[in-house]
């Protein structure tokens, strides 16, 4: 029934309307609601949030962080790990370095993953090809013509 009143609004654009029933739960909370609402936030960028929020309610860590990296939010995705130790979810340091990598002009990026999942204890053997990858833009900066990030921090600015 949610899912025929959710198509009706989205349709007939009364996304206000829809976005009142789903705070005021009018429209309950649940793993399907939460996928409708993913599908049409290209429609209404607003449900991206709303489905996000829906699945934090059902304790739902692992879809949340299954959206986050799919759409490339790499960054929150990394703090929901961090914050949920029960995630289960199979190649997770492959899959995030995959999508870090992946990310143009952004190797800062790349960094802050790898890193994350050294860290852990997690980069796995799979993973072997972005330990070269880092190795070469990060740990031998003449190879690579990139700049250890933290590195340029520490030159660039001057800490109190």
């Amino acid at each position: 029934m949610y899912k025929l009143l959710i198509q009706l609004l989205v349709q007939h654009k009364h996304f206000y309307q829809l976005h009142q029933f789903l705070q005021f739960h009018i429209v309950g909370d649940s793993v399907p609601v939460a996928c409708q609402l993913l599908r049409i936030s290209d429609t209404y960028p607003p449900a991206q949030q709303l489905a996000l929020d829906m699945l934090k309610r059902l304790c739902s860590p692992n879809n949340i962080v299954e959206v986050l990296l799919i759409r490339k939010q790499l960054l929150p995705a990394l703090k929901v790990i961090r914050n949920n130790k029960d995630i289960n979810i199979p190649n997770l340091s492959y899959r995030f370095l995959d999508a870090a990598a992946s990310i143009e002009d952004d190797n800062i990026i790349f960094f802050t993953v790898y890193k994350f999942f050294e860290q852990r204890n997690e980069i796995t053997k799979n993973c072997k090809s972005f330990e070269k990858r880092f190795y070469d833009l990060f740990v031998n900066p003449e190879i690579s013509e990139n700049i250890n990030p933290t590195d340029n921090l520490q030159t660039k600015y001057k800490f109190p």
